[in-house]
């Protein structure tokens, strides 16, 4: 679809660019999902007569399955590993033996070296646990494998689960799954200095005439103390070709999605349908753009199992005949580690759904039962064999090219992924059938290159198609550890950043924005508004819960600072973004004279600032900063709905309520009391009402996307919240008129002050802390559920076989009817279905149903 874009205000008229094409297909990443063991995630299948994982201590049957996938192109060769032996079942370890359930298992990173000289391309994603290893002989050995294979290694960071593996490495018990992260955080903090900062980037100089190998003033400790780790370094291996190797990262609960928002580049996500895995893709692209990263940079990595054949009827007979070779101890084996639940004990006819000593166990059938074709049908335990046998948890997709092909773009849309990690049945027959038949499908769709991006490049390069480029983006938190050449050493003599080296790019930006120097911008909005260095109160959804609400007649065209001859008032203005923050999400803007301008008395253009336009990128300047000399505050010429922040001199309050404005042909209408942003109702964006291009890229158009900030929101919370309190209204207690007793305020601060009286109007506070109603509460759970409902648009229901999201349970249980032919609901089946709860503590946002998938990509 061809979408325009807004090029500025011209004769008084919205200029229109010139149409942009759509955005290409999103090319599919493949990885061939491998372990070095007998059995990855298929269960028996190691007796199949065509099957030669049975090979597995043997390198020619790695050579050859490596040489294979490149001729098919595919991205990596993504090779699982655990650290212990699955002995929850039947609490022992007696099976996983016999059935060969993920063992034996070798080493996977002495396969780099061998298969590196056999291909070219092909990358090799390496599993490695941060809690049993230590970062100096980590980062080490991956530096050397990265140089032996020529910049195509990835390492895939894990934290382990198995209480075995703990036990083995010296530990009493498994350390908790929270405090995991928090080690590998550090973890990879270790590794970045050594990799990073260590050496310059040019200290190895091989100087024979200089008899100098290295120059050691290039070369320093790092000195690293935390509290987990103490490293004083240096690293003993000259810098890699990526220096970090590529990083993949397998764990999508909270805490996995905040360590990935971090430090990956591609996460495996886990999941039976794309709609399943949305919200989480969703959450954590969120937390990526909240570090100032490009959100579109990481990339979503599902595990998908697929038996093509050239028709459907041959795949689903392939199928059957793996099928038959499962083992359904085995698979019961693989389900107790990875949940560490013993199903043994349960008789073979009960529904696992009914067991009352284990909530955990319940909602993992629950949630596998609402997602499958048989929500209803008995989930007893060889029924979770079943789900198990063949592919894992990842979706299994049967049939011809063109049918595969078909769920895998459905996936890409609807999923938001960038690729996958497909499973095999057999090996070499599963990625034989899938490079001679599935590739050249997904190739006429344009949806798989034709060859490497960059051909005997980095992985790096390959995944992201940035020839030249093998190292971190720029927008990676770890660049900041970088030590480049004719640039000093980043790191302190107590192996902390210097302060130099802590700022991001975004301070950088705000630098520019108040300096001389020219701006840089990146083209990614999401990245650059949550990349700012703003404690930001308020955003548009919150402007919902607000109140009073604004009325036409509260609305006048105030008096300008300076009058062009013509009023352009045909320009459809409306209340613009603050001006500094603007031109870091937007970029420059292109100047537009404004002719015959003529100032009051005593003001004169100090700068010019970026547009005034809300959201525009190419609107034209409409503001001034002028310097008040006498209080050594800056100040705009614009109005309060575009004063500009931060200022290279912090405002004082009284220039925070002054009524400054922007020049009449930019002039919005806007009410006469200065916490107007407050109260404003919310209305769409530029960005949000029309597809539009941005630096030649389409922009996707999201409902209810935050885009720039209104007028007036401080950087100081508590500053905003004084403001918000002393806003003039007529304010009634709803708590007294209960009870019959009318009383009335004119103020919120004589409000909150008053409902000091009655204690249980605090007890039910609004979760979102930046609404006024997470200071004042509500006399009851159920007037918050309205409030969260009506005001911050919560979906407290979700039907747990589409994970669509309903604001009542009435919608949700006619939405069972009509779609899902689910003719009876009861009361307690649909609160069963509720999600988000208001009771329960919750940040804005961030309500995002946890999948329990997070093993799949270790083991």
């Amino acid at each position: 679809m061809d979408v325009n874009s807004y090029k500025g205000v011209e004769n008084g008229k919205v200029a229109v660019s010139e149409p942009v094409k759509a955005a290409e297909k999103k090319k599919i990443i493949l990885n061939a999902f491998v372990m070095n063991t007998p059995n990855h995630l298929n269960p028996g299948l190691w007796r199949h007569p065509e099957n030669q994982q049975k090979n597995w201590n043997d390198l020619e049957y790695w050579v050859n399955l490596a040489k294979l996938l490149e001729k098919g192109k595919f991205h990596a060769m993504f090779v699982a590993d655990t650290a212990g032996i699955y002995d929850v079942y039947k609490a022992d370890k007696d099976t996983a033996i016999k059935t060969g359930t993920q063992f034996p298992v070798n080493d996977p990173l002495y396969l780099v070296p061998a298969l590196s000289l056999v291909t070219e391309n092909i990358g090799f994603g390496i599993t490695v646990s941060t809690t049993y290893d230590v970062p100096y002989a980590l980062a080490r050995r991956f530096a050397t494998v990265d140089h032996l294979s020529k910049g195509r290694v990835a390492w895939n960071i894990v934290t382990s689960y198995l209480e075995s593996g703990a036990l083995n490495h010296g530990l009493d018990h498994q350390i908790p799954h929270d405090e995991r992260y928090e080690i590998a955080d550090e973890y990879l903090d270790v590794t970045y200095k050594l990799w990073e900062s260590s050496w310059r980037e040019d200290a190895l100089r091989k100087d024979i005439d200089a008899n100098v190998l290295a120059d050691p003033e290039l070369v320093k400790y790092i000195n690293h103390k935390g509290k987990y780790f103490k490293v004083p370094g240096p690293a003993i291996t000259a810098p890699s070709p990526q220096r970090t190797p590529f990083l993949f990262q397998a764990g999508m609960s909270t805490a996995g999605r905040k360590f990935a928002s971090k430090h990956a580049e591609a996460v495996f996500v886990a999941g039976p349908t794309p709609q399943f895995i949305r919200k989480s893709v969703d959450d954590l692209r969120a937390q990526v753009a909240s570090l100032g990263r490009d959100p579109q940079s990481i990339k979503a990595i599902p595990v998908v199992f697929a038996i093509v054949a050239e028709t459907d009827e041959l795949a689903r007979k392939k199928y059957d005949d793996y099928f038959s070779y499962v083992d359904r101890e085995g698979a019961l084996t693989l389900f107790g580690g990875w949940f560490g639940l013993d199903v043994s004990k349960y008789p073979d006819d009960l529904d696992l759904r009914k067991v009352t000593d284990n909530d955990t166990l319940v909602k993992s059938i629950d949630q596998w039962a609402a997602s499958s074709n048989d929500p209803d049908g008995l989930w007893n335990k060889w029924r979770v064999a079943k789900e198990f046998a063949i592919g894992g948890r990842g979706d299994v997709i049967i049939g011809s090219p063109s049918t595969v092909a078909d769920r895998l773009e459905e996936w890409v849309e609807v999923g938001d992924v960038d690729g996958f990690n497909l499973a095999n049945a057999i090996i070499p027959g599963t990625y034989e059938a899938i490079i001679e038949l599935l590739v050249p499908e997904l190739q006429k769709r344009g949806r798989f290159w034709e060859d490497y991006a960059v051909p005997g490049g980095t992985l790096r390069e390959n995944v992201f198609a940035t020839p030249g480029e093998p190292h971190l983006r720029e927008d990676h938190p770890a660049k900041k550890y970088t030590w480049k050449k004719d640039q000093p050493f980043p790191l302190g003599e107590d192996g902390n950043l210097l302060e130099g080296a802590e700022k991001g790019e975004a301070e950088e930006k705000v630098e520019k924005v108040t300096g001389s120097d020219e701006p840089t911008y990146s083209p990614c909005i999401e990245g650059n508004y949550s990349s700012l260095p703003l404690d930001i109160p308020c955003t548009r959804d919150n402007l919902l819960s607000a109140f009073p609400y604004a009325s036409a007649d509260d609305y006048v065209l105030a008096t300008p600072l300076a009058s062009p001859p013509d009023f352009y008032l045909d320009s459809q203005c409306v209340a613009p973004l603050q001006q500094d923050i603007a031109s870091l999400l937007f970029g420059p803007a292109e100047p537009l004279e404004a002719p015959g301008l003529s100032y009051a008395d005593g003001l004169e253009p100090a700068a010019v600032l970026s547009s005034s336009w809300p959201g525009d990128p190419r609107a034209s300047d409409g503001g001034y900063l002028s310097l008040d000399t006498a209080s050594g505050s800056l100040s705009t010429s614009q109005s309060d709905l575009s004063c500009g922040f931060p200022l290279e001199t912090p405002p004082s309050d009284v220039d925070l309520f002054s009524p400054q404005h922007v020049s009449p042909y930019l002039q919005p209408q806007m009410p006469w009391f200065y916490e107007a942003p407050n109260t404003l109702p919310p209305c769409n964006s530029p960005h949000e009402i029309q597809e539009k291009p941005l630096f030649d890229q389409p922009q996707d158009p999201k409902p209810r996307t935050e885009c720039g900030i209104l007028a007036l929101l401080m950087a100081n919370p508590e500053m905003w919240r004084q403001a918000t309190l002393s806003k003039k209204g007529t304010y009634v207690c709803s708590h007294c008129t209960s009870q019959g007793n009318h009383r009335k305020f004119n103020n919120l601060a004589s409000l909150a002050a008053h409902f000091d009286s009655h204690e249980v109007m605090r007890l039910c506070k609004c979760d979102y802390p930046s609404c006024i109603w997470s200071l004042i509460g509500f006399s009851s759970m159920p007037e918050k559920v309205r409030h969260l409902r009506s005001q911050h648009s919560n979906k407290h229901y979700k039907c747990g076989a589409c994970q669509r999201a309903f604001l009542r349970g009435d919608s949700l249980k006619r939405h069972l009817r009509l779609v899902h032919g689910r003719e009876q609901t009861t009361a307690a089946e649909i609160n069963e279905m509720t999600v988000n709860r208001p009771f329960q503590a919750a940040s804005p946002k961030t309500h995002v149903q946890e999948p329990v998938f997070e093993f799949l990509m270790e083991a």
